[in-house]
């Protein structure tokens, strides 16, 4: 079991809301999560905890992730998140407790609710994320034509959107992808601490050979970065991967040397420029570790 001291809660709740405070809302979705994969984590491993529990964080950004298609789409693809959360716990050295959270970020241009109920306009990461109907990746390479068909039950857990208010921090709320409206909306940064202590995101294992659900997807996102972070060396800046935070937070590395891995303490540093590049793909990904010393 995790123990906290309820006062460092108070004090991760303020770190994360002035990091989140700091990013700039009048951006598209793209750069938004880039700054959050910095933000994020930073709030994070500057929180001193005073028991034996101790958080740490780590993120990787791509810019593009993997795209998918399904029966019912009226566009050839869409992109099949934009921001991937991962927990992992040390607890004694044991690995366990994985959970993901899988996100799909949208800006708005109003609160919601109270104001009225908020339907996405794009209908096809719409209905992927209500129903998860079967879909087959089509980029990137190492993914394309690979076919994967979440049936577990309770996804919505783990799979929600994101909506950010346009040009304020005042509003950044998940929701679940129910029909005909979003329902069931939640403070992100809320979201974010249970996230942490365990208590939300959907659980994850290590895939069966025959798998082609949730843990088999999460294995896809997470090696495709792996992947891309091996392929870094040598690239032009600015297409390549970037990290943040602590390192030793991040499971997916994809070479030895994490220190190659270009980072940078700004995220205007980063070009977002649209490449076409079939093998330019991976998921931005933040990573947290709980660990319990005693």
């Amino acid at each position: 079991m995790i123990r906290i001291n309820p006062s460092d809660i108070i004090t991760l709740r303020t770190n994360l809301l002035e990091a989140l405070s700091t990013v700039d809302y009048t951006k598209s979705e793209t750069p938004i999560i880039a700054e959050m994969t910095k933000v994020i984590p930073d709030a994070v491993n500057t929180t001193t905890f005073t028991g034996s529990t101790k958080i740490s964080a780590g993120s990787v950004f791509v810019h593009q992730s993997p795209y998918v298609k399904c029966k019912g789409f009226t566009a050839n693809y869409v992109e099949i998140g934009d921001l991937l959360l991962l927990r992992k716990e040390d607890n004694k050295g044991k690995k366990e407790g994985h959970r993901a959270l899988l996100l799909q970020a949208k800006r708005i241009d109003k609160p919601y609710p109270p104001c009225k109920p908020y339907t996405p306009k794009d209908k096809d990461q719409y209905l992927l994320y209500n129903a998860w109907p079967e879909f087959e990746y089509t980029r990137p390479t190492l993914l394309c034509g690979k076919k994967r068909h979440i049936r577990n039950r309770h996804i919505w857990v783990g799979t929600k959107y994101l909506l950010i208010s346009k040009g304020s921090s005042n509003y950044i709320k998940t929701a679940i992808p129910t029909m005909p409206h979003l329902s069931f909306f939640h403070c992100f940064i809320d979201e974010i601490i249970q996230f942490i202590f365990g208590y939300a995101g959907k659980p994850y294992y290590e895939p069966l050979s025959h798998e082609r659900g949730w843990n088999k997807v999460i294995e896809d996102l997470t090696t495709i970065t792996a992947e891309r972070q091996s392929r870094v060396l040598g690239e032009r800046r600015g297409y390549g991967i970037y990290r943040f935070g602590d390192p030793s937070s991040l499971s997916i590395r994809g070479i030895d040397d994490i220190t190659s891995i270009p980072k940078i303490s700004d995220t205007n540093e980063i070009n977002f420029e649209n490449k076409t590049d079939n093998e330019i793909s991976g998921m931005p990904t933040i990573e947290f570790t709980v660990s319990q010393n005693q």
